[in-house]
């Protein structure tokens, strides 16, 4: 008769390594050197254009009435001819984050853009 082999039960070794994929950001983007840069984030509001000056990091933005004024909520970098047809519409956006030198928002580089409800 054939003794049954002894097997240890096979335990998966922990998980130490976070599963977040580091993204390298867009080359053109000025950082700060800061912990947390690309980390993801969501915002919701209207996707405006931004003025043509060269305070702004990118040709649109994700802005929300607050406090009575026009909130920037980020600076959404992307191809503008993808963003135009969302323009003035409410969106939620979803992407990885990024501070940059000059601006007063964040600069999202998006993952998923979506039209949504008006509130």
């Amino acid at each position: 008769e054939i003794p049954t082999p002894i097997v240890s039960a096979s335990v998966p070794a922990p998980d130490t390594q976070s599963r977040e994929i580091p993204v390298p950001p867009p080359a053109d983007l000025k950082l700060i050197p800061l912990e947390g840069q690309g980390r993801f984030a969501e915002f919701e509001g209207e996707l405006r254009a931004a003025p043509l000056i060269n305070e702004a990091p990118t040709r649109y933005r994700v802005v929300r009435w607050q406090s009575n004024r026009w909130q920037i909520l980020c600076h959404v970098y992307g191809e503008a001819s993808k963003l135009r047809s969302l323009q003035d519409k409410r969106v939620r956006v979803k992407g990885r984050e990024y501070w940059i030198q000059g601006a007063a928002a964040t600069v999202l580089v998006p993952d998923q853009i979506q039209e949504t409800a008006s509130p």
